[in-house]
């Protein structure tokens, strides 16, 4: 209602502003009263806000008859931004085919499916919220946007390991799944010690990813005990971690790690005590930081 000449209070005197974020701006009203603390006026306006970038029930997955180029993308809403943070919500009628033989929308933003190489996925969509479609790029920041395509979201991550041949993985919200590909190493142990030595997984999970699940152990004789932490933001072994005892000569067997750390780079720490065995650690899944999927 007519909100002028209520709320008396002498110490409130000037203009106060309150707000939210509605679409990719914010509505602020603006309320003026005088020194007796009487409303005089009532307006809003318009500033930019903090609209969020998020995506709800998302999938990316192999494409059923050519999964070699193609992959499925699904979700039942995005919200995506602009360069200007303005907002537009996406709400597909079904899910999306990415063609990495073609470009521009549903294909690469540019180039080639290249060999053993990360390509990042994103949803995308005209400034007048026409023809929604998905891109693939080799950039994670700022992929080549098509034209007429003004407001994108970063969806995830898919891997080539052969020219035009993709991993079958199978990413759900933030999180993806390890099918196949390559998704372990080997290393002997360490004469019997527990020091922590550092692993990169570089060729096993992408820079943005957060976490990783991971299985470690024996292929080969040995009986003493593993263990694997997580990188700490000061790029260390962090205080996350656990030792395991596994034993089976010939045969493989480990232990899970589940969603260990990686703060800075895509590290972790481990440690094998037993220099008879090789060990192996191979990637069950990873979380990517940079994905905001519910």
């Amino acid at each position: 209602g007519d909100l002028t000449g209520a709320y008396p209070n002498p110490a409130l005197a000037g203009v106060i502003a309150a707000g939210g974020p509605i679409g990719g701006s914010t509505v602020v009203p603006i309320i003026s009263w005088d020194a007796k603390g009487r409303i005089t006026a009532v307006s809003s306006a318009s500033i930019a806000g903090a609209a969020i970038a998020s995506v709800r029930n998302l999938r990316i997955y192999a494409h059923s008859t050519v999964p070699n180029t193609q992959f499925n993308v699904s979700f039942d809403e995005a919200v995506l931004l602009d360069v200007n943070n303005n907002a537009l919500v996406v709400r597909p009628a079904g899910p999306y085919t990415v063609d990495g033989t073609t470009s521009g929308a549903g294909g690469l933003d540019s180039g080639t499916l290249g060999a053993n190489s990360w390509f990042y996925v994103w949803a995308i969509v005209k400034a007048d919220g026409t023809l929604a479609q998905t891109l693939t790029s080799l950039s994670m920041t700022a992929p080549l946007m098509p034209p007429g395509y003004t407001h994108k979201i970063f969806l995830g991550v898919r891997r080539t390991l052969e020219p035009s041949t993709l991993e079958l993985n199978e990413q759900r919200g933030a999180t993806v799944y390890k099918a196949t590909g390559v998704n372990d190493i080997g290393f002997s142990g360490q004469s019997g010690t527990v020091a922590w030595v550092a692993v990169g997984l570089n060729s096993l999970v992408p820079p943005n990813a957060s976490k990783v699940s991971l299985l470690m152990g024996l292929n080969s004789a040995g009986t003493r005990s593993i263990g694997i932490r997580g990188e700490n933001v000061y790029g260390a072994a962090s205080d996350y971690g656990e030792c395991a005892s596994a034993a089976l000569a010939g045969t493989f067997t480990g232990r899970v790690f589940k969603n260990v750390p990686m703060a800075v780079t895509q590290t972790i720490y481990w440690f094998a005590q037993d220099t008879q065995a090789i060990y192996r650690l191979v990637v069950l899944d990873y979380t990517l930081g940079n994905v905001n999927a519910d």
